[in-house]
C-alpha cells in the first residue's frame, strides 16, 4: 500500500520540511510519527495548514489535521481540496466536525459560537 510503503520511506529519509515543522511545532511522539509516516504530498497539506502554535493540545491538532488529509486523499485525488463545511437555516457555513463536538458535550450557545469562528 502507498501508505505502508511512505511509512517505510520515512523511516530511511526523513523529510527535512516534516523536521524543520516537528522541531517548531512541539507534539508528543506519537502524532510526529503519525505525520512522518504520511506520503510527501500528504504531508505538505498537513503542514501547509499553519502552525500549531497556540493551540490547547497541539499533538490532539496534527493528528487530526492527519486524519483529515487522509480522508481527502482516499475520497478524491486531489490533496488540496477544501474542508467540507455545512449551511444552517441562518446561512452560516459550518464544519460538521465541530457540530459534533457541539452536540456531543452539550456546549452552550456562546462556546458553541467562538468555536464555530477559529
Amino acid at each position: 500500500s502507498a501508505l505502508l510503503s511512505a511509512a517505510y520511506q520515512a523511516q530511511i529519509q526523513p523529510n527535512p520540511e516534516v523536521e524543520a515543522f516537528l522541531a517548531l511545532n512541539t507534539v508528543e511522539s506519537h502524532a510526529g510519527a503519525k505525520l512522518r509516516s504520511l506520503p510527501k504530498h500528504l504531508q505538505r497539506v498537513v503542514m501547509d495548514r499553519g502552525s500549531l502554535m497556540g493551540a490547547r493540545d497541539p499533538s490532539a491538532v496534527l493528528i487530526s489535521r492527519v486524519r483529515d488529509a487522509m480522508m481527502t486523499a482516499a475520497g478524491n485525488s486531489t490533496p488540496s481540496m477544501p474542508i467540507m463545511t455545512l449551511t444552517l437555516a441562518n446561512g452560516m457555513q459550518v464544519h460538521p466536525g465541530i457540530e459534533a463536538l457541539i452536540a456531543r458535550y452539550g456546549i452552550d450557545a456562546q462556546c458553541a459560537q467562538q468555536l464555530r469562528q477559529l
